[in-house]
């Protein structure tokens, strides 16, 4: 909740879960994640050609939500820096206090843009995931050692990053 107002969340099936339950009680590192499958321009080439958009989190004592607004689609409260998520889309991930112990597995949260291209899950799926043939590398590591140009539309452009809090 921003501002004081109320919030009102309507889950409507706009994203998929990826995984039902976080990596830490796995004991696998999967986490929580959720891919919205309403827009091609969240990531990637689609973002780029987009020119960017905005992502939004909310952390409040009902859970954690996030929306991603492309270029041209901002919310004009949002543009005049007062926040009312009450009147936007159903965000596209939500872990909601009802199923997820917010508390438990989120906390001293830290912005961090990162890129990595192998990682803990991409580097050990290269094999089974058919990346090996289709690329000739046995690994990912490799790939991305001797394939640094392949790389050339990933980076980071960050025009400003805000927080907001009640």
């Amino acid at each position: 909740m921003l501002n004081g107002e109320r919030e009102k969340f309507v889950e409507l099936p706009r994203f998929i879960d990826i995984a039902s339950h976080s990596g830490f009680i796995n004991g696998d590192n999967s986490g929580c994640g959720y891919a919205d499958v309403s827009t091609n321009t969240g990531y990637g080439a689609g973002f780029n050609s987009a020119k960017g958009g905005v992502y939004v989190m909310q952390w409040v004592d009902s859970g954690i939500s996030v929306w991603y607004f492309p270029r041209g689609a901002i919310p004009a409260d949002l543009v005049a820096e007062k926040p009312m998520p009450w009147t936007w889309p159903s965000p596209f991930a939500r872990w909601s206090t009802n199923t997820c112990n917010v508390d438990q597995f989120f906390r001293d949260h830290i912005t961090i843009f990162n890129t990595t291209f192998c990682g803990d899950w991409a580097g050990a799926t290269w094999q089974s995931s058919g990346c090996a043939d289709k690329t000739g590398y046995s690994s990912c590591a490799a790939f991305v050692s001797e394939k640094g140009s392949a790389f050339h539309e990933a980076y980071w452009t960050v025009n400003y990053v805000k927080y907001f809090q009640q």
